[in-house]
């Protein structure tokens, strides 16, 4: 499992763990059973890398609730009718 995501991205690892610090700081949270199930993932996997980290999942959260995501699926808006439309 990932455990910041920030290696390399950033100048040095102090700057690195300030960034982390802020974002965990001033990030919705996960729900419990998210970070809880990340936890076993990474103790009893050996794959667990392959897993979305922590700060992925606060992004998937975040994406789903800009787009009003509901759980069962993908809500597909179709366009209104128009008269010429119906009339087929």
């Amino acid at each position: 499992m990932k455990d910041d995501g920030t290696a390399g991205l950033y100048g040095n690892p102090a700057t690195g763990q300030r960034v982390t610090a802020y974002a965990t700081a001033h990030s919705t949270a996960l729900p419990r059973h998210v970070t809880d199930y990340h936890a076993a993932a990474a103790a009893s996997r050996p794959d667990s890398m392959m897993l979305s980290s922590n700060f992925q999942s606060q992004l998937h959260l975040l994406l789903a609730n800009a787009i009003g995501a509901k759980r069962g699926g993908w809500a597909i808006r179709r366009a209104p009718a128009t008269p010429a439309s119906a009339a087929r």
